[in-house]
């Protein structure tokens, strides 16, 4: 009766660390705009008690997500270090979205992630980012935000405490999407692997072999709790 007790806690336990991989894997899943490309060209200085701002507009809809490199050693969460985060409306006026800026999870250094409630209307939209950072000790260092040499931008950072605009130069800013169910995230991931792999891994013939192997590694855990 004993080992039997043992095997059950076994598998219950098995079954308990599946499910939590699968449920971070599906709160990871994202896709970023493929259409913008982070770009290091220059390094604007951000002091405690400053705010900047930057206007954008999203891509597509179902916008969840905006990445933003910071230089290391980036925000110091041990000094009290603290960037605040706001989605606002086109005249940034009316916030949509408050958050903080936090590491990304499968990333350098250097990229950083506002999450926020999901905007299943988004696409062809414009938004208002600001970002105040804030630090509890004095004498704090500046916070390096990264820029993009783009004249062709429709929209350029601003420092709203210095009232200065940093001409031609949009802050290096990514937004990340959504779907608004995990299937449909599946199948959108599903064809971004497709494009890049030979036809016998595309579409369906994916699905077959992650589940094939996904549920022979099942088995296999199993098999070796059982016997």
């Amino acid at each position: 009766m004993k080992k039997i007790t043992d095997k059950k806690i076994l598998l219950a336990i098995l079954g308990i660390f599946l499910l939590a991989v699968f449920w971070r894997f599906a709160t990871l899943l994202s896709f970023p705009d493929s259409g913008v490309a982070f770009k290091k060209d220059n390094l604007v200085k951000v002091h405690p008690g400053e705010t900047i701002t930057q206007k954008f507009i999203a891509g597509q809809k179902g916008m969840a997500k905006v990445e933003m490199l910071l230089r290391g050693p980036g925000l110091q969460y041990q000094n009290g270090d603290e960037m605040k985060m706001f989605l606002a409306d086109q005249n940034c006026e009316n916030k949509l979205r408050s958050g903080n800026l936090k590491p990304s999870f499968l990333a350098s250094n250097n990229l950083y992630e506002f999450n926020f409630a999901r905007l299943p209307d988004s696409a062809g939209k414009t938004y208002c980012l600001k970002a105040a950072f804030t630090s509890k000790k004095s004498n704090a260092k500046s916070l390096q935000v990264f820029t993009t040499n783009d004249t062709s931008a429709p929209y350029f950072l601003n420092n709203v405490t210095l009232n200065l605009e940093y001409k031609n130069q949009p802050l290096s800013l990514r937004p990340v999407y959504g779907n608004s169910n995990m299937l449909q995230d599946f199948n959108q991931l599903n064809q971004r692997i497709s494009q890049y792999k030979p036809w016998f891994l595309k579409h369906y013939f994916l699905w077959a072999v992650l589940i094939l192997f996904l549920a022979l590694s099942l088995a296999l855990a199993v098999s070796l709790i059982l016997l």
